[in-house]
């Protein structure tokens, strides 16, 4: 790299007079290294060298560039990129909330015993067969209940 010694500021002349211990200084430099590495090298034209530090040129005579490390939003946009941030939406974070209060504000409509019977079986994933036991039913009775309460909860909800 050419002339980065101008672009990084000599403290000891900028404050004269003033001491600034030795890790002070190191910790300037390395930061100032770090600056300039993103305001410069990541954005500078980059070509292709071959082992004897020549530029390596194309057929048509032109440098090979590398691919940069640095593309900015304007770019991405005139190359027609497409990207997702990563996760969920916003809207469909605030969507699947209002969805769950919906949901439990129908819950909290049914009977207590209708309740019972929802909260066991998908909140706290109790089996069909040991809801039967716990309620002195058949399975079939106990599903056919769960299928009526669900029926419910979708007719209050409007779907």
């Amino acid at each position: 790299m050419k002339n980065n010694h101008k672009r990084r500021p000599d403290y000891e002349t900028l404050y004269p007079g003033v001491y600034i211990p030795d890790e002070v200084l190191e910790f300037l430099k390395k930061s100032d290294r770090r600056m300039e590495y993103f305001a410069y090298d990541l954005k500078r034209d980059r070509v292709r060298k071959d082992r004897h530090g020549r530029t390596v040129r194309d057929e048509d005579g032109f440098p090979v560039r590398l691919p940069e490390r640095e593309v900015s939003l304007e770019r991405l946009i005139e190359e027609d990129w497409e990207f997702t941030a990563p996760g969920p939406l916003p809207e469909d974070i605030v969507a699947a909330k209002a969805e769950k209060e919906e949901l439990r504000r129908c819950v909290n409509l049914l009977t207590p015993e209708e309740r019972e019977l929802i909260t066991a079986s998908y909140y706290k994933c109790v089996p069909e067969r040991k809801l039967a036991v716990m309620y002195g039913l058949s399975k079939t009775a106990v599903h056919t209940r769960k299928e009526k309460n669900l029926r419910k909860i979708q007719k209050m909800m409007g779907e």
